[in-house]
């Protein structure tokens, strides 16, 4: 197992960019909807206008790219590039996705704030000298996301081990081929960071297994 922190991505210079949240409004959450048998995920609407706005070489996987591993997704209510949950412990729902540029792809959280807004932050570290290189490498399709819920043990191979058992919601990196490979990202708070953007929304710790180990 190897730790390491998963630096804050900070976007065009700023955290907040969506309008602010009218009081009283719901905690938006993200929807998979069936279209012909295969998983689509509808993302807040604020989160869609944020990822298009800010990030205008990725886009949000669609129906065309369930495909290879993600094809084993067909009929289910869930989706392999996305997972979502409370990974801070606001009260917020927080999402994680991969998007998918031209021959490459990004593995980032959306962190949301109290003012509807959202927070972006890399999670990636991926094995080898640079992420890029490793998307251009490696399809999007070989691998999956899930949410680890508070408190639960990581599973690798359907054994669980020990050692895990985040105090929020994490995220969990899957090889589709692979059950014994996997990342695990937690959040943590970094209230005496030097870095005012750490202080503010935190940053992710990770953990590999397998062949994410290098």
């Amino acid at each position: 197992m190897r730790n390491r922190t998963a630096f804050w991505f900070l976007v065009f210079g700023s955290a907040i960019l969506s309008v602010a949240r009218p009081v009283g409004a719901a905690n938006p959450l993200p929807q998979v909807v069936l279209e012909e048998g295969v998983p689509v995920l509808q993302l807040p609407e604020r989160l869609a206008q944020f990822i298009q706005a800010k990030f205008p070489d990725l886009r949000v996987v669609g129906k065309e790219d369930m495909t290879g591993g993600w094809a084993t997704f067909r009929g289910k209510r869930e989706v392999p590039y996305g997972s979502w949950g409370d990974f801070n412990g606001d009260g917020l729902t927080d999402v994680a996705l991969i998007l998918l540029g031209k021959g490459y792809w990004r593995l980032l959280a959306f962190q949301q704030l109290k003012d509807g807004s959202y927070a972006a932050l890399k999670l990636e570290e991926f094995p080898g000298p640079d992420d890029l290189e490793y998307t251009q490498i490696h399809p999007a399709q070989d691998y999956y996301l899930a949410t680890l819920k508070a408190g639960e043990l990581i599973r690798l191979a359907g054994k669980p081990l020990q050692e895990t058992g985040p105090k929020h919601d994490a995220i969990t990196f899957f090889m589709v081929k692979d059950a014994s490979s996997a990342i695990l990202y937690e959040w943590t708070a970094a209230t005496d960071a030097e870095n005012a953007d750490f202080r503010r929304n935190g940053f992710y710790l990770i953990s590999c297994w397998g062949e994410f180990v290098d």
